[in-house]
């Protein structure tokens, strides 16, 4: 099975690459699938709004993959940059779990690690992870993926659904580890 990175950005004549209502299609399919509690744990994504909201902030990198179906298999996405830095985020669909998500994972980490300056210099040379502690399926998805844990930092997240405050495990992955 193949599988194609789309960068959602906005392009000629301020047109985004995807609709809102294809990011509604998106937002929709995450609440289909309780993934919308487990992905944004402290609550801050509780409508399509605000979700379509987050993908088009300018401070975020947002990217969905398809399959040769056009069937969304999951998005990942960078925030919080730094020098030479960002933080990674993903969630995948029930189509892609056990089966797709380190070969996803690893093909848009080599994507990212690609990306060059002006000049030609690479923009990241790390990318960070911060995953809730009590999310082992992610914990054990980022460890397959070659991230190294740092360790957990307790009651960083708040967890909504549980209504109790949670850790937060920090990870990273260099450029060359994936390169």
């Amino acid at each position: 099975m193949s599988f194609t990175i789309i960068p959602i950005v906005k392009g000629i004549e301020n047109q985004w690459s995807l609709t809102d209502r294809q990011l509604l299609v998106i937002y929709l399919k995450l609440l289909k699938h309780r993934l919308i509690d487990r992905v944004f744990i402290m609550g801050e994504i509780s409508t399509p709004d605000k979700f379509i909201a987050m993908i088009k902030n300018p401070r975020n990198v947002f990217n969905i993959v398809i399959n040769e179906e056009n069937e969304c298999m999951g998005l990942m996405w960078l925030n919080r940059w730094g020098f030479n830095h960002a933080f990674v985020h993903h969630c995948f669909f029930p189509e892609a779990w056990g089966k797709h998500t380190v070969e996803i994972g690893k093909m848009v980490l080599k994507y990212w690690f690609s990306m060059k300056k002006d000049n030609g210099e690479p923009i990241l040379d790390i990318l960070m992870g911060k995953t809730p502690e009590n999310n082992r399926l992610a914990v054990r998805f980022i460890k397959k993926m070659g991230f190294t844990i740092i360790g957990t930092v307790p009651t960083l997240y708040f967890d909504v659904k549980l209504k109790k405050k949670i850790g937060a495990v920090f990870s990273y992955i260099r450029r060359e580890e994936v390169l």
